[in-house]
């Protein structure tokens, strides 16, 4: 139900309530994102979900199709909207809101006509913010002509936009927007439109556009070039890769079994494995990159166990689910290969079920 109502709002939200939509559409890992933050939403009372309970998808496009017929004009006359007949599923609907809102004042209204609403997201509020300030960036120059200010105007314009795109909670989004901005190519609307509506020569505008534009750039370009890697970015790259330690086993699923040593802490108050270590692991134990050195696990001796119960789960979750064969060498040699906190030989003694009463 949540996943419907999201698709649903996803196909039918307008640009000026969620700007942006497409990028967000269009990427797997953003959209994905986006679908986990809506889903966290508290429902709400929602007319679109009471009207699709009594109106069907037939009767709505039949409705759409035979209205457009009544209005087109035949002489190629404007139609004035005030003298269109309202259709009969427009009263039905003026009925159905009626008693929506009356079902809504009593609280007697059944909570399946309750669902959630993309612009109450973070997200969506904050790209429409992002979508206001570019809009106020693009109309600068209509308003101000010393150009001999627009560096000042410029930094605070970063400053703003940086903000506004770290508060935004879907990884990699805010370096995208960023990068579409610089690649943004002086077609602002606001400009045209107000060329339209003052005397002055053509082309000034857009000069002096692109003078503040080239400010804003230069200080946006820093700021990508200074943010972290994009962590979640690049293991999706990687979960698109070819297991070549065994063919049968998604490298999403390898990810998701060992990206835990990442996050869970050593008694010694570190990650078993930072970012870094992780990726040299995956690199080097699944995609056969010998450049890759062995790494050391982060961890006291006495959880020794511990870190190898966490490879003999993953020999486990292949046997048993992904049909590699009942063998253990090989998962030994990986751990062995890829790390080096303790004598190879020690290994295979502790590659056993329970030799840990530790979970992970």
């Amino acid at each position: 139900m949540i996943r419907e109502d999201f698709e649903y709002e996803m196909r039918l939200s307008r640009v000026n309530e969620f700007p942006f939509k497409e990028i967000i559409k269009s990427n797997k890992d953003f959209k994905e994102a986006f679908f986990k933050e809506f889903s966290e939403l508290s429902p709400r009372p929602k007319l679109d979900l009471y009207y699709r309970n009594f109106i069907s998808d037939e009767e709505w496009a039949k409705d759409r199709d035979g209205h457009w017929q009544s209005i087109r004009p035949s002489t190629g006359k404007n139609v004035m909207a005030n003298f269109i007949k309202e259709t009969p599923l427009a009263e039905r609907m003026n009925d159905l809101h009626l008693e929506f809102e009356e079902l809504k004042y009593k609280d007697a209204l059944d909570k399946k006509y309750y669902g959630r609403y993309l612009e109450d997201t973070n997200t969506a509020k904050t790209l429409k913010d992002i979508k206001n300030k570019i809009d106020a960036f693009e109309g600068y120059v209509l308003l101000n002509s010393n150009v001999d200010k627009y560096d000042v105007y410029a930094e605070s314009f970063c400053e703003s936009l940086i903000y506004l795109t770290s508060q935004l909670r879907i990884p990699g989004l805010k370096n995208l927007l960023l990068n579409q901005f610089i690649d943004n190519k002086s077609n602002s609307v606001f400009i045209i439109k107000g060329m339209l509506n003052q005397e002055f020569r053509r082309t000034e505008p857009m000069e002096r556009y692109n003078i503040l534009k080239l400010f804003a750039d230069k200080l946006l370009l820093k700021e990508i070039k200074n943010t972290p890697p994009d962590h979640n970015k690049i293991l999706s790259e990687i979960s698109e890769s070819e297991n070549l330690f065994w063919k049968g086993l998604p490298m999403e699923v390898v990810i998701k079994h060992f990206e835990v040593l990442t996050i869970r802490k050593s008694k010694n108050g570190n990650v078993f494995l930072t970012f870094e270590q992780f990726l040299s692991f995956l690199k080097k134990g699944f995609l056969n990159d010998a450049s890759q050195l062995k790494q050391k696990i982060n961890c006291v001796n006495t959880e020794k166990g511990f870190v190898i119960k966490r490879f003999h789960e993953f020999f486990v979750l292949a046997t048993s689910q992904y049909s590699h064969p009942n063998k253990t060498a090989k998962f030994v040699s990986l751990f062995v290969d890829c790390f080096d906190n303790w004598p190879a030989n020690s290994i295979p003694d502790l590659f056993k079920p329970n030799k840990s009463s530790d979970e992970w």
